[in-house]
């Protein structure tokens, strides 16, 4: 099954006219890049009141952590300085969740990220794509962007964004998810489901994917309202030319990852991984990704 099927998908994503090769892109250069973290970066999360560090309680996955200073030095590698490597301006923009469990990690977060703007909320928004939709809404704040990345406060990376198959003039979202054996877009009538960890799109894009996020919402069965099924309406705002899938993966995108940076040579997909890790916020955990002495059993 294993070859059979890989080589099934890769036929049908080839027949739906998407870029998936797995050639090596390059960043643009001297563009100003915003960086925009979404969702609660400390939080325990568990089902029926259980113990909990943030207002996003059973908003996202249950019986997961965020950390984000666990992960702060990956993404900084992976995302932000090779981005400024390449030439870039990037600014810092954030959405995010108060910490229940330490308030004080707040002010820690906004020191260690230095955002252009940001918005902590003390009370849970409705739905889990509002917070994507506010930090679009701050960056839309400013009139000198010219790219976003959106993405998670908990996700660690296997390949640095320069080394990935992104087309920056179109929306890129990371793979997806399920019928990775049906045609892709979708027939009428029908959303395909795509991984909501990690987009990149221009600025000219903002306003249609905060639209096409609303519809995944209200498309979604799942009253918590993701941001998986934003593809096709995002697809028929802006035309299937203008989309990209960054990774011809096809898989869940709760699968996790607590490991670091991989060598070129030495990497399988998926390229990003949700880091369910426990820890105290202390930004020197981030400095050692692969001690799995930090990475503790969720407490429920």
């Amino acid at each position: 099954m294993g070859l059979s099927w890989h080589i099934h998908c890769l036929l049908v994503w080839k027949v739906s006219g998407l870029n998936t090769a797995a050639s090596t892109s390059h960043a643009p250069t001297g563009k100003h890049i915003a960086v925009a973290f979404r969702g609660a970066y400390h939080r325990l999360s568990g089902r029926n009141g259980h113990r909990r560090w943030s207002n996003q309680d059973n908003l996202d996955h249950d019986h997961y952590c965020s950390d984000y200073f666990q992960d702060a030095d990956n993404i900084d590698r992976a995302i932000i300085a090779p981005l400024r490597e390449a030439g870039n301006n990037v600014s810092i923009y954030f959405h995010t969740y108060s910490s229940l469990d330490d308030p004080t990690l707040d002010e820690k977060l906004v020191t260690n990220l230095g955002p252009r703007r940001h918005t902590i909320s003390n009370t849970t928004l409705p739905k889990i794509v509002d917070s994507f939709i506010e930090v679009l809404d701050l960056v839309g704040k400013d009139d000198d962007i010219d790219y976003i990345v959106l993405l998670r406060f908990d996700v660690r990376y296997k390949r640095r964004i320069t080394e990935l198959n992104i087309d920056w003039d179109k929306s890129n979202f990371a793979f997806r998810e399920f019928d990775c054996g049906k045609l892709f877009p979708a027939v009428a009538g029908q959303y395909r489901k795509a991984s909501d960890l990690f987009y990149v799109l221009p600025i000219l894009h903002r306003l249609s994917m905060i639209q096409a996020l609303r519809m995944s919402s209200y498309f979604t069965p799942a009253p918590r309202g993701p941001g998986h099924w934003a593809w096709d309406p995002l697809a028929k705002l802006l035309g299937y030319s203008n989309m990209s899938m960054i990774s011809s993966y096809c898989g869940s995108s709760k699968t996790t990852y607590s490991g670091d940076l991989l060598p070129q040579n030495d990497f399988e997909g998926p390229f990003l991984g949700i880091d369910p890790a426990c820890d105290t916020g202390n930004l020197s955990s981030s400095n050692s990704p692969n001690n799995q002495s930090a990475h503790a059993t969720p407490v429920i």
